[in-house]
């Protein structure tokens, strides 16, 4: 048993997949906490998607996914 899994941390979303602590996004993503910090907040121009369980934020890999693909900016939008 993983020591997550000693301090009940395995929380899952809703397709089964084990929701991201800000650490664990933070890494995938290969951001600084703040910059997702700051995309929690209500007054984010684009907020990703989370949960909050009581002073604790996890993040589901789907929803974080579709929230990433709809913030790119292709090249040929640009012009």
């Amino acid at each position: 048993m993983t020591e997550t899994e000693k301090k009940g941390r395995n929380h899952q979303s809703n397709s089964g997949q084990k929701l991201l602590t800000i650490d664990e996004l933070a890494e995938l993503l290969d951001v600084p906490k703040g910059w997702i910090y700051q995309r929690t907040r209500d007054r984010s121009l684009s907020t990703i998607p989370f949960y909050k369980l009581g002073k604790y934020l996890r993040f589901d890999p789907d929803k974080d996914r579709a929230w990433l693909e709809a913030q790119h900016r292709g090249w040929q939008a640009e012009r």
